[in-house]
């Protein structure tokens, strides 16, 4: 999605026992503003010029989510997944 608002990633655990990081983020950076998709989005343009004190405030928290979301994501994606294998010792 151009916006970005849904980032793509993907999961995979068999990757941590390489010692890499599981999840990868395939999005490419947004190339439009949550505020640009939204207003092509009819559901969004009818709020708006019906509510626009409400529309502009619930734009405003749909951005500062996607911003945290996306954060979020980014920060876990760049963690460093090196495990120590662990010996189980076993009482005889």
């Amino acid at each position: 999605m151009a916006s970005g608002r849904w980032p793509l990633y993907r999961f995979n655990p068999a990757l941590k026992a390489q010692g890499k990081n599981p999840l990868t983020i395939d999005s490419a950076a947004p190339s439009i503003s949550v505020a640009d998709f939204m207003m092509g989005e009819n559901r969004f343009r009818t709020l708006h010029k019906s509510n626009p004190e409400t529309a502009k405030r619930l734009l405003k928290l749909a951005e500062e989510e996607y911003k945290w979301r996306l954060s979020v994501y980014k920060q876990i994606a760049a963690m460093s997944c090196e495990t120590q294998k662990v010996e189980e010792k076993v009482a005889v």
